[in-house]
């Protein structure tokens, strides 16, 4: 039996999609897109935090629960915030308006599908539409070489990841005969697992390793965020990263729970791998968009420890981590946004003396990066602190002494940039504006970041119920 009340939110995505399409078509005042894409992304948010309708349809493919729900909130979030963002770059970039936004909804079409995707067809075909979105938004900027250059790297490493995934779900098919998470579960407890399904089941990890940046399938990040437009990289800095997460989640708790001790043993491998390699890499870098490129790579191998503990409580530290990653890495996104805007440089150089010419930039900046590296009141401390908890309930206090060295070893990195912000001077002395929807955002990112480190408990016994319920 097919039950459409439960795909509400994607519906309503794709209504939006399609008025967008058609007022596009229609009229040349790309004002009114942008107010479309803006309101129903809104409206679209709105109405996700008071849908409560679960279950599943399409004969167990698709599942709409708590966790999803979470999901999906985190995911219209991140496309409003990056919606209300692009305002001013699109008044520069017209020509391509309604495409763009059309896009960022159809890449986000393609995780909410993917969150509550319960079998390996579902899922794979909810991955390329995100896909397909992301490498067009990548070279969005045609004229600008670099902007093309990033969409062709995406294309070509994010083929050979959809082949491998591929590759690794055929062999997992193989050797179970069911591609529902369910019914592979049920499968690998009838009977012990095969060579066959080990190589499956890495190669899906190897897939899924490389669309969320973890070492050493990260190769793509830094150059794709360096060429593509900004306010894209923002969108795939946060978006991208908590899908991979999501299917991760359902995908090894569920259908490969059995073997959580094998999987788990890789996932604390590639996890302490990446917060050693993101965060050393993030150091000498000059362009602000690769330095958040290796960033991001650091923050992923932090999500991925309390996923790797297979627990209870490293499960809701992975997910309040992803909800204190979206608010911080937007919030130091935004900055980048607008400065870009102002100065046409991503240097890092270029940040000299940007508490003189804007100390609401300066200061969000700041707030965003000492989230990032875990300095206490934000949500980013208590997010580390949840997971180094989680770490050492389950045996693994040699990756908690590696996360905390690399934590301070981030403190460094994200003190040089801020260095320059505060301490350093320019001759450039111009003040940036900000416009009334640039500091909308600013002020949700901010909020969000210092709310919920001063109080997570709301937040957090929300998570606690929905692990509950999913566990």
């Amino acid at each position: 039996m097919i039950n459409l009340v439960l795909l509400k939110i994607e519906l309503l995505v794709c209504a939006l999609m399609g008025l967008i399409f058609i007022v596009d078509l229609c009229t040349d005042k790309k004002d009114i897109s942008r107010f479309i894409a803006m309101a129903g992304s809104f409206g679209i948010l709105m109405f996700s935090f008071f849908f409560k309708d679960t279950g599943t349809t399409f004969f167990g493919a698709y599942i709409s629960d708590s966790l999803s729900i979470f999901f999906k909130i985190l995911f219209l979030l991140n496309v409003f915030l990056v919606i209300i963002l692009s305002l001013d770059f699109l008044k520069k970039n017209p020509q391509y308006t309604g495409e763009y936004f059309i896009l960022l909804l159809s890449a986000t079409l393609g995780m909410l599908l993917m969150v509550s995707s319960q079998e390996l067809v579902t899922f794979y075909i909810s991955l390329e539409l995100l896909s397909i979105s992301s490498y067009i938004l990548s070279a969005y900027q045609k004229p600008n070489p670099r902007s093309t250059e990033a969409g062709i790297k995406y294309l070509l490493l994010g083929a050979m990841a959809s082949g491998i995934l591929l590759f690794g779900m055929s062999l997992i098919y193989g050797a179970t005969g069911a591609v529902r998470f369910t019914e592979i579960a049920i499968a690998l407890t009838a009977n012990s697992p095969s060579v066959i399904l080990f190589i499956g089941l890495v190669l899906v990890l190897v897939a899924l390793s490389f669309k969320i940046g973890v070492v050493p399938f990260h190769m793509w990040i830094p150059d794709v965020y360096e060429g593509a437009p900004t306010p894209v990289v923002a969108f795939f800095s946060v978006g991208t990263k908590i899908a991979g997460f999501a299917v991760l989640i359902r995908l090894f708790l569920i259908a490969f729970g059995s073997l959580k001790h094998e999987w788990g043993i890789l996932m604390v491998v590639l996890s302490a791998v990446t917060i050693i390699m993101g965060n050393l890499l993030a150091i000498p870098q000059t362009n602000i968009k690769r330095f958040m490129g290796y960033s991001s790579i650091a923050q992923a191998g932090y999500i991925l420890m309390g996923l790797a503990m297979a627990s209870f409580n490293g499960l809701c530290a992975s997910l309040f981590y992803l909800l204190a990653y979206l608010f911080s890495n937007l919030c130091a996104f935004a900055v980048i946004i607008i400065f870009s805007r102002k100065t046409k440089s991503d240097n890092i150089e270029d940040y000299r003396g940007l508490w003189r010419r804007s100390p609401v930039l300066a200061f969000t900046l700041l707030i965003a990066l000492m989230s990032l590296g875990g300095v206490p009141p934000l949500v980013g401390f208590l997010g580390k602190l949840y997971l180094f908890f989680a770490a050492v309930e389950s045996g693994f206090t040699w990756l908690v002494v590696i996360g905390v060295l690399m934590s301070v070893v981030s403190i460094y990195y994200y003190l040089k940039v801020l260095k320059m912000v505060y301490i350093e001077t320019s001759e450039d002395a111009s003040p940036i504006t900000l416009f009334f929807w640039e500091k909308l955002a600013l002020s949700i990112c901010v909020t969000g970041t210092v709310i919920f480190g001063f109080s997570p408990y709301p937040v957090f016994n929300h998570i606690l119920s929905i692990v509950h319920s999913f566990l």
